[in-house]
């Protein structure tokens, strides 16, 4: 999404460039190819999908057209639609979240900072409704990056930390390491290059972890923008170059290019100008090539601040007019600010240079004008660093006018915002965020631990459980079976008795007929006394 994009703001190694990912859209073939699709829609629905799509892919000025017309198709379908189910609806709610999301980045581009923050907050909120765990991590690490911005490191922090939560809970890697590398910016900015390190290791782990070429390139990126802040420019250099091995590998030009004036600026700060030139130069093919404006301009300002330092102060100074007026095209706001800064503070120093009143005092009266266009649109936009840089350039220019009072005055404010970033109170929110980001995955890593435990400890039950079913089942089943036993048995034994008596009955039946013959029929010794008495006679 628009909105989720990684912000430095690390001495002048502007890595990630607001604006770059705007640049080939006038020239877009998707912006032409879902235009075409949108004229040939008939469904509401294809045409919200399609509206979203393009606020994502169009030019930034076209933002709001897009962007606001797929929020009121949103709405409209939700309203109009009947047998929308709860999953269509849900889908609706999220992309509508989207479209604000990105309405969110217009303005935070344009410069208006509160109506970006309100455009984040109330797209957390739906997504937050909706359970898009996914969309709502993001917008909370667009809406860390705002307060980041603003040198509100304890908000920033906060958000990040949500972001961070949200996107381990989903397992999004992605986000997980684009997180903790805004979070290493937090740390790197505020001095704490020992946390800024671990965090950035950590994002690199990830990575290469998931075979992310850009990813792992970015984390490079910004590990050689902490050596080189500790000036180890060697080592700074071997990052940067392993960085570009990387992005040559994807064939990714934007960060081709960004490298390549990283690398520039190396060799610039080891007082190779010739190759630093060199660098600067390959980076501005490289975005011209494409029509990288906000590209274009970072080059142009590499080149003008080398060219300045040679003494050519008259390229210089139309090179970096060609970059504002580049910046000014595309709506970057924060470029502008920092290119009228340049223009005030290169002014300054070449009327420190001449000695003809006349003529020194018309540079002064230029550098004043450039260095308070930067410090108005920089309060607008609400940038402490941008806002310091334009204080201390009017404090050195009212104090060579000899307005002592309001040198002393731009001084002041110069103090109170550089304090504002670095301040003790920012650090403490910084360990504060660490002990309760530490704390918290102890916590969760206890109650992973725990949670297995529950688990096992329920499996258990349940076995115990279905053993003592099994055994009181079997029991039930033995004793069914036995008492079966028992009646067949039981039958048996009852058959059998009266089997018996029924064989004694007929025994005794038998007997009884016996003892009735023998009765009427004569025994052996009356036949034997009649035969005797016959034959006598």
């Amino acid at each position: 999404m628009r909105g989720l994009l990684k912000y430095s703001q690390i001495l002048f190694l502007s890595i990630f460039i607001i604006a770059i990912k705007l640049e080939y859209n006038a020239q877009n073939p998707i912006v032409d190819s879902l235009k075409n699709y949108l004229k040939n829609a008939q469904q509401d629905t294809v045409k919200f999908k399609l509206l979203v799509s393009l606020s994502e892919e169009c030019e930034i000025q076209e933002i709001l057209f897009y962007a606001e017309n797929a929020i009121k198709l949103a709405d409209k379908i939700i309203q109009n639609t009947k047998d929308l189910s709860d999953a269509q609806a849900k889908h609706i709610l999220n992309l509508k979240a989207h479209a604000i999301n990105n309405i969110g980045f217009y303005y935070q581009n344009d410069g208006y900072i509160q109506k970006a923050l309100e455009c984040y907050s109330n797209s957390l909120k739906i997504q937050l409704h909706t359970n898009d765990k996914y969309g709502a991590a993001e917008s909370l690490n667009n809406i860390g990056l705002i307060y980041g911005n603003q040198g509100n490191i304890s908000k920033a922090l906060y958000n990040f930390e949500k972001s961070l939560k949200l996107n381990e809970e989903v397992n999004n890697k992605a986000g997980i390491a684009t997180t903790l590398m805004n979070t290493g910016i937090i740390y790197q900015n505020q001095g704490d290059i020992a946390k800024a390190l671990n965090t950035y290791e950590k994002s690199l782990q990830i990575q290469e972890e998931t075979h992310n070429k850009g990813g792992m390139a970015s984390s490079l990126n910004n590990l050689g923008t902490i050596f080189f802040s500790q000036g180890d420019l060697t080592k700074a250099l071997i990052y940067f170059e392993r960085s570009l091995e990387l992005y040559k590998a994807i064939d990714d030009k934007h960060n081709i290019s960004s490298t390549f004036s990283n690398i520039g600026i190396i060799y610039k700060n080891q007082g190779d100008k010739i190759k630093a030139l060199n660098y600067f130069k390959k980076a501005l093919k490289i975005q011209e090539d494409v029509n990288e404006k906000a590209g274009i301009a970072h080059s142009l300002n590499n080149i003008a601040s080398l060219n300045f330092e040679n003494g050519e102060h008259e390229q210089s100074l139309l090179l970096c007019a060609r970059a504002l007026k580049l910046r000014k095209e595309i709506n970057d706001n924060e470029g502008v600010a920092n290119s009228f800064n340049f223009l005030g503070d290169s002014y300054y120093k070449i009327a420190n240079s001449i000695n003809l009143k006349n003529e020194k005092q018309k540079n002064y009266r230029l550098a004043y004008s450039y260095a308070d266009s930067s410090l108005k649109i920089s309060k607008k936009l609400g940038f402490p660093e941008n806002i310091m840089k334009a204080e201390k350039t009017l404090s050195k220019i009212d104090s060579a006018n000899g307005n002592y009072k309001e040198a002393f005055e731009h001084f002041k404010h110069f103090i109170i915002y550089r304090d504002s970033i670095y301040n003790e109170g920012n650090r403490k929110a910084i360990i504060k965020n660490q002990l309760k980001y530490e704390y918290d995955k102890k916590e969760a890593i206890i109650k992973l631990q725990q949670e297995k435990e529950r688990v096992i400890a329920n499996e258990k039950n349940r076995f115990q459980q279905i053993v003592i079913w099994s055994v009181f089942i079997g029991f039930l089943i033995v004793i069914v079976f036995a008492a079966f036993i028992f009646r067949n048995l039981n039958t048996t034994r009852k058959q059998k008795l009266i089997i018996e008596e029924k064989q004694k009955e007929i025994l005794d039946s038998i007997r009884y007929a016996k003892r009735i013959q023998q009765s009427l029929l004569p025994n052996d010794k009356y036949i034997s006394k009649n035969l005797m008495r016959l034959q006598k006679k």
